[in-house]
């Protein structure tokens, strides 16, 4: 096959653009040795041929609040030797500036602006069934809702990615909950109303204030595609924005 300077003159300008990009990358981050094999291989500059170096891992990304580092053992609440101090939460924003849903309104299954396979928390109590916007949900993060007769605490943890039903009743009594703004073992927590306690989203028990060691009954949650629940559930109303 026959090379003409033309072709030379175009090759060498493609190997010199790989070479001023593979430069610009090194230069831009530093290199973890993740494949030493490679990097131990001489660069064949007498063949016109530059072997980059392999591609930086990124690092990880930290925990929000890395001081949590003891046995789950240690910081779990149930522990009656574990004692919660208000030093170990870390404030990401003020009370209930994630707004929670107070008085939620519905729509109809046919009227729900939602695709198939669109992610909902769905919830049937008593015959009565409600689909919760994934979506949604993680801008609101909480409802407070009365489903089949029984006041539910819908909540969604986006960090945790945990979609929970909570009965909102202690002894007897009806609880309304607002979102605390604050993390405790990387999980959103929440305050009621009555008495300001803060609670743990994950367990659904409270970890400080006058409801201390009080544990919300849980009742079963699907989160799955609209489009299934949907057929599962024809006569669903959907929260609506």
């Amino acid at each position: 096959m026959l090379i003409t300077r033309r072709h030379a003159a175009w090759a060498a300008s493609i190997v010199t653009f790989v070479a001023v990009a593979c430069s610009s990358i090194s230069d831009s981050a530093p290199v973890v040795d993740t494949t030493p094999e490679l990097a131990q291989l001489p660069t064949q500059t007498g063949s016109g041929l530059i072997f980059a170096a392999p591609t930086p891992t990124p690092p990880p990304v930290p925990h929000f609040d890395t001081e949590f580092t003891d046995p789950f053992e240690i910081l779990n609440p149930f522990n009656e030797d574990r004692t919660v101090d208000l030093n170990e939460y870390l404030r990401n924003t003020d009370p209930d500036s994630i707004a929670p849903v107070y008085s939620p309104e519905y729509v109809g299954s046919q009227d729900a602006p939602l695709s198939p396979d669109e992610l909902v928390m769905g919830v049937e109590i008593n015959g009565e069934a409600r689909a919760f916007p994934v979506g949604l949900m993680r801008n609101r993060e909480m409802v407070n809702d009365t489903i089949g007769g029984v006041p539910v605490l819908m909540s969604w943890c986006p960090i945790c990615f945990t979609g929970l039903v909570h009965d909102r009743r202690i002894d007897g009594e009806v609880a309304t909950f607002g979102n605390e703004g604050v993390l405790f073992m990387n999980a959103m927590t929440w305050y009621d109303h009555e008495t300001d306690s803060t609670w743990s989203q994950p367990i659904g028990t409270a970890m400080a204030g006058a409801y201390k060691g009080v544990r919300l009954e849980m009742i079963p949650v699907e989160v799955l595609p609209w489009g299934t629940w949907k057929k599962e559930h024809p006569h669903t109303v959907v929260l609506d924005t």
